[in-house]
């Protein structure tokens, strides 16, 4: 059988590459990635330098499978290489090196488009990054952001529409043409769900 070994804390986040030959990458609580080739899926090598000492929250691969993302608790967007797991780019960080990032822990990341990617943040903003040049657009969820504003995930359709959900549990459709504010917003449950009913 698959041997995904090698964390020896929680993951908090897989990320699949689709493309031939297929690839796992898995990030948690022990600082690290790791990348798994296959089926069967093995361990091929480990990351614990680009989050160091942080969480890794959530890794997705870009559209084509030529790069892949991990985003943390450090604040930082890493960009990687599929090829060989090189970092491409860091994108965001703790201050002073990166003012210009997140101010928050990041907890979530999606890509747009193979040069693109949208990244939610306890900063109570999400952003859309360019990876080529490491510019980025801030998306505001609230006028006045308080905690449960924190953005907690992120989700790009495949249509491209924009999703952020904040900790209130209310999802934030994002729009380009107006980063400002949520062009709508859906509010979701944020307590558990102890029942349901069906209307014909």
């Amino acid at each position: 059988g698959p041997n995904m070994s090698g964390h020896i804390k929680k993951v908090l986040s897989v990320g699949y590459k689709q493309q031939k030959p297929t690839m796992m990458v898995t990030g948690g609580e022990d600082f690290q990635t790791i990348r798994h080739k296959g089926p069967p899926f093995k361990f091929e090598k480990s990351d614990k330098k680009s989050h160091k000492g942080s969480y890794i929250n959530c890794i997705r691969f870009s559209p084509d499978g030529s790069k892949y993302c991990s985003v943390g608790s450090d604040k930082k967007v890493v960009i990687y290489n599929t090829e060989d797991g090189a970092v491409l780019k860091t994108l965001a960080g703790k201050a002073p090196m990166f003012k210009k990032g997140h101010k928050g822990g990041v907890y979530g990341c999606s890509w747009v488009d193979d040069s693109n990617i949208l990244t939610c943040s306890a900063d109570k903003t999400a952003r859309v990054w360019n990876v080529e040049d490491g510019t980025s657009v801030t998306y505001n969820i609230a006028a006045k952001p308080s905690l449960k504003d924190m953005q907690v995930g992120c989700v790009v359709s495949s249509l491209g529409q924009m999703f952020s959900l904040s900790l209130s549990g209310e999802i934030n459709i994002l729009d380009s043409s107006n980063p400002s504010t949520p062009s709508r917003k859906i509010f979701g449950n944020n307590q558990s769900i102890f029942s349901m009913g069906f209307d014909a």
